[in-house]
């Protein structure tokens, strides 16, 4: 998971999202593409004594390629880290757990 510090501005050009943890999806479909990590802002639900932590995606602010063979997921988040940084200039990004 990605935390945020500053304010995202949605690709709809009204959203904004601040101070947001963003969690990292990774699409692998074949060995013969690149694996995709893609960056989702959304609602995250802390584990109670009841209920598993829960993430529940609302927007998409990125879609970040990374070239190599059989990736970790820890490299993915980096590419996704990396592209984040490049296209949110103002925001500050930091890998949590």
């Amino acid at each position: 998971m990605i935390q945020s510090t500053g304010v995202i501005l949605a690709q709809d050009g009204v959203s904004e999202y601040k101070d947001q943890k963003i969690t990292v999806y990774m699409v692998s479909p074949s060995k013969y593409q690149p694996t995709l990590g893609v960056a989702q802002i959304g609602k995250y639900t802390e584990a109670t004594q009841n209920q598993p932590a829960s993430f529940s995606p609302i927007a998409q602010v990125g879609t970040y390629t990374h070239e190599g063979a059989n990736p970790s997921f820890e490299e993915v988040q980096n590419a996704v880290l990396l592209g984040l940084q490049k296209d949110y200039p103002t925001v500050t990004f930091a890998i949590v757990k």
